[in-house]
This record gives structure tokens, sequence and C-alpha cells, in this order.
């Protein structure tokens, strides 16, 4: 074996134990993408858990019926500068009128969490009791703020939807 020989099978040695270390690097890449990928999906399907959590408990500090006139009149004052000034109620009616709004508005907001954190996981639930059991809480949700339902049925539409493990739950 001549010198230019043994460079030559240097050289493809060289170039297989290169793509074998090329090989096992793609094969742990994929590993860590798989693992991260599946975090992923827990971590949205959790966020979108404790955001209900988070709604069913600001829902316990509303008033058992909403009643949208009175809504209205909280956020009138607590937004118009003249109606705060011109209205003829009491202190303490205002007080609770302002009270109403500033809690019913911690309520949309929790509302508005549970949709962004639904939106983010919705692929995930696709076909499944999950979708459906949302879309009665959007229904009810509606229902509530205009004073068609109580909180009771609010809460329950909340708490089938709570109880289900949704980390178990892989699209149909």
């Amino acid at each position: 074996m001549n010198t230019t020989d043994k460079i030559a099978l240097f050289s493809m040695i060289g170039t297989c134990v290169s793509a074998v270390a090329s090989l096992a690097t793609l094969y742990f890449a994929k590993v860590a993408l798989s693992a991260w990928k599946e975090q992923e999906v827990l971590k949205s399907k959790k966020d979108f858990k404790m955001s209900l959590l988070e709604l069913k408990f600001v829902t316990l500090w509303q008033s058992s019926t909403i009643h949208p006139e009175h809504l209205r009149v909280g956020r009138n004052l607590l937004y118009d500068a003249n109606e705060l000034k011109n209205s003829q109620l009491s202190e303490y009616e205002k007080n609770i009128f302002k009270g109403f709004a500033i809690e019913f508005e911690k309520f949309e907001n929790a509302m508005q969490m549970c949709a962004r954190h639904w939106l983010a996981s919705e692929k995930l639930f696709k076909g499944t009791k999950v979708e459906s059991l949302w879309g009665g809480i959007c229904q009810a949700y509606n229902e509530y703020i205009q004073g068609m339902k109580s909180q009771a049925y609010f809460i329950e539409k909340l708490d089938e939807l709570i109880k289900i493990d949704l980390y178990y739950i892989s699209p149909s």
C-alpha cells in the first residue's frame, strides 16, 4: 500500500466517522424536539385548565344574577365623570354599582384569558368532549351576562369541564 492509498483510506474512514456523527446528531436533535413538543402540549393544556379554575374563582365573587342595567350604571359611574357628578344616587349606592362593575371586569378578563388559552390549545381538543363542553361554557357565559341564567348554572358548566383530566386527551 503506497502513500496515496493510505491517504485515501484515512480520508474514507474520516468521512465515514463524520457521517455517523451527523446521523447521531440528527437522532438526538429529533429526540429533543419531540420532548420539547410534548412539553409545549402539556403546558398549553395546563394553561387552559388553570385559566378555567381562575374563571371559576372569579365567578364565585359575582352576584347570583347579572343585571345588565346595574352593570351599565356602574360602568357609567366608573368611567364617566359627568355621570358620577350628576347622579342622583347616594354615595353608598354609587359605591355598590361601581364595585359591581369592577368585579364584573375581573370576570370578563378571566373569561378572555380562558378564550386566549382555548385558542392556543383548540387543535389539541378537536373532536373531543372538551370541545363541546367549551362551547357550552361560552353559551352559558353569554346567557349569564345577559341576565338569562344564574351564576350557579354558569359554574355548573365550568365544573363539567374542570373535572375532566385534560392531560390524557388527544384529538380524534
